[in-house]
């Protein structure tokens, strides 16, 4: 249902906005019935392309930088077994950017 549907955040609504311009086809924050459930940040469907933009709660920082969470990892890797190709957009490399960068991201 709609209502129970996650906003989209700032980060999420600046990588769609790109794809937009690029004349990207897709849908966002859809539950993927056919992947037990999960739900996709962007999704690319005739492509079977599901895009995460992946914020600071996605990942754990250490001594090295930032590593993706067990639950980040588990879910990227449970999508690619039903089948999606993930891409991982993550927030410090996307803030890092600039316009055109972005658009060859």
């Amino acid at each position: 249902e709609a209502s129970q549907r996650a906003a989209p955040s700032r980060l999420q609504r600046s990588v769609a906005a790109v794809l937009r311009q690029m004349n990207v086809k897709f849908v966002e924050e859809v539950v993927l019935s056919d992947a037990g459930g999960y739900s996709a940040d962007i999704l690319l469907q005739k492509r079977r392309v599901v895009v995460e933009v992946d914020g600071p709660s996605h990942f754990v920082q250490g001594p090295g930088g930032f590593a993706a969470s067990g639950a980040t990892l588990l879910k990227r890797r449970q999508l690619q077994c039903f089948g999606y190709h993930v891409v991982s957009v993550p927030f410090w490399e996307w803030d890092g950017m600039g316009k055109a960068k972005r658009r060859r991201y």
